[in-house]
């Protein structure tokens, strides 16, 4: 099949209309709402209900930033070892052209292979994904699952800063997703977090990273810890 027909067919429309290079180039995040067509909801999430089973339950302490990982994980190894379109998605020439253009410049496939497309998933009360910086620049997310409002899971951002004490204070971004919804993110310069779950519901959601020039050919220092 044609990626592109796993897509919405007014993306391109919706990221014109809304200027949204500009949008992230400025601020760091684009929000794509209804990402994935009829069809592309059904063959990707099929994708991911197939695997859940299969996702890892982490619960510690990341040295590099001391915040904490307590959440169900998947790395690509073993993602692309029971799906197809998952990882034929994250490859193709429609996605990684739209957020190089997005991006204002080039993005690539990360050297650190198990941690091109993961699997993040908070599933109970107090699953967090604590305060990090990426070694990658870029992250573009589908939402799978999301938890109903006001009851955590939002995505924190302090833009501009390095310390994840920082995304506790009052000048922080949040940011509440619907399923389908996708977002791309820079990850290399403001540190970044999920807060909490504090009610009923699921966060699930498909990570896949892109490098910059300047990082492609790094490894990432969480990657073992988290997906191995």
């Amino acid at each position: 099949m044609d990626c592109a027909k796993l897509l919405s067919s007014n993306i391109r429309n919706f990221i014109s209309q809304n200027d949204l290079a500009s949008r992230f180039q400025n601020s760091g995040i684009a929000i794509i709402p209804n990402f994935l067509s009829d069809e592309g909801q059904r063959i990707i999430f099929h994708e991911v209900a197939n695997v859940l089973p299969l996702l890892k339950r982490r619960n510690f302490t990341e040295r590099t930033y001391g915040t904490d990982r307590i959440m169900n994980t998947i790395g690509s190894r073993e993602l692309f070892a029971k799906t197809t379109y998952i990882q034929r998605l994250y490859e193709s020439l429609i996605i990684r052209t739209t957020l190089g253009n997005l991006a204002g410049e080039a993005v690539f496939l990360p050297a650190d292979e198990n941690e091109r497309v993961v699997i993040n998933r908070l599933s109970r009360k107090n699953d967090v994904h604590g305060g990090h910086v990426d070694t990658y620049s870029f992250a573009f997310n589908i939402v799978v699952e999301a938890p109903p409002i006001g009851s955590g899971g939002e995505l924190l951002v302090a833009k501009g800063s390095l310390n994840p004490e920082d995304l506790a204070g009052s000048d922080v971004d949040r940011y509440s997703f619907l399923k389908n919804d996708a977002y791309f993110l820079r990850t290399d310069a403001s540190v970044h977090g999920v807060a909490p779950l504090t009610g009923t519901g699921f966060r699930t959601i498909i990570n896949m990273a892109y490098a910059s020039a300047e990082n492609k050919d790094a490894i990432s220092y969480s990657s073992d810890s988290l997906y191995g």
